[in-house]
């Protein structure tokens, strides 16, 4: 076994590749023909794909590189968001040490929603708050919590636990020059594991409907807002799940390290929904500019825009447009993008790239067509479409 076989093998220990894209690249390597791949569909007989050339070293190690570089990427984007969401929680510690924090993101959901059931026979409400409320700002670790709209002129915050909290545990919540600000307590924790505590804020029907700034952060347990519009909101998970719609945004953004994102009816100027290795799905969603990405986990979305980002490292990302945008570029390292287009005359011009993956279309296309990079028109070519991949999948449906 020489150097570059055993290279292609510890990428595959590393999760880095595929053992079918191992297979692959040792064939090549070994100078024998490439698993054949369905290039773009015509209605005539495609144009034939050149003779392959003889691999050569200087290409492994070009593939070798754009591997890497995409698996370095997906660590550097885990490990920020799971950084940020982590920060409040290093403050909280106190007495809690490495074992009963790492059991926080360990908490599954159900775990979350059975812990709540029995907590809402504990309800504590905090004295109501009056004045106009233009940001809010929640900072959580463990439990669910719930934004809710409501009648009257005043905000209510209840808090729910499954035993009465000590003075030093209850909530830390402050209204001053219209910025409320709701956190978990920076005291000492009780001397055992970690509890939960949920939210549920109540914001008058005045406020709810012109926020200016909202950020809402949590390391476990579900995020539910609905109906709400901010300028700017922001919310961020680590293990738990986020579950939005009728959110009406100039900047929104969701991620989640390895929770769920489940949001309805989106509108956006710019929309980001990230995904580490949860599930992510969008349905109704309506931007400028759309930014939707995963690494590991999967993303379905439905929706439109008119400039569309999609990424993905080993996982799968899905996108259904209901109109054509002005362009779109979707790449994946080794797994599989899919983008799903409605048939129009309008048409769009796309320009595809894969090293040792596949392109697959369902429109028939004109122009330079090879297996593994080209660029092909259909209908009038109006729309601008990228799609690239190393070793995995880019596909472009009918919708």
């Amino acid at each position: 076994m020489n150097d570059e076989q055993r290279k292609i093998l510890d990428m595959v220990e590393q999760g880095i590749i595929t053992s079918e894209d191992a297979a692959r690249l040792l064939k090549a390597l070994a100078g024998g023909p490439e698993v054949p791949q369905r290039a773009a569909e015509q209605p005539e007989e495609p144009n034939p794909e050149p003779a392959p050339e003889p691999q050569s070293v200087f290409d492994f190690r070009k593939l070798s590189k754009e591997l890497q570089e995409g698996a370095a990427e997906a660590a550097r984007f885990a490990m920020e968001e799971a950084k940020k969401a982590l920060r409040e929680l290093k403050q909280y510690r106190g007495p809690v040490g490495d074992q009963d924090a790492a059991g926080i993101l360990e908490t599954t959901w159900e775990q979350e929603e059975e812990d709540f059931r029995a907590a809402q026979e504990n309800p504590l409400e905090y004295p109501p708050l009056t004045g106009e409320v233009e940001n809010l700002e929640i900072q959580w670790i463990r439990g669910n919590v719930e934004v809710r709209r409501t009648d009257g002129d005043t905000v209510r915050i209840t808090e729910f636990s499954r035993q009465p909290l000590e003075e030093r545990e209850k909530t830390v919540i402050s209204l001053e020059d219209g910025e409320l600000s709701i956190a978990w307590s920076k005291e000492k924790w009780r001397q055992s594991v970690p509890y939960s505590k949920h939210l549920l804020v109540e914001l008058p029907y005045s406020c709810a409907g012109g926020l200016e700034e909202v950020e809402i952060k949590s390391v476990s347990g579900s995020i539910s807002m609905h109906d709400f519009s901010a300028e700017d909101l922001t919310i961020s998970q680590v293990s738990g799940r986020i579950m939005v719609s009728g959110l009406k945004t100039e900047d929104l953004k969701l991620s989640a390290v390895s929770g769920q994102i489940k949001a309805a009816d989106l509108q956006a100027e710019d929309l980001n929904i990230s995904g580490v290795s949860g599930e992510v799905e969008v349905t109704g969603f309506h931007a400028e500019d759309a930014h939707l990405q995963t690494v590991s986990g999967s993303l379905n979305a439905a929706g439109d825009c008119d400039d569309l980002s999609v990424d993905s490292v080993s996982g799968l990302a899905a996108v259904t447009l209901n109109r054509l945008p002005e362009s779109a570029d979707v790449h994946t390292v080794s797994g599989r993008s899919i983008l799903r287009l409605p048939d129009s005359e309008d048409g769009f011009t796309v320009n595809y790239h894969t090293q040792f993956g596949a392109f697959q279309c369902d429109f028939p296309l004109t122009g330079e067509l090879n297996a593994k990079s080209g660029e092909g028109a259909y209908g009038d070519g109006g729309a601008e479409l990228e799609m690239h991949s190393v070793t995995g999948a880019v596909e472009l449906r009918r919708a």
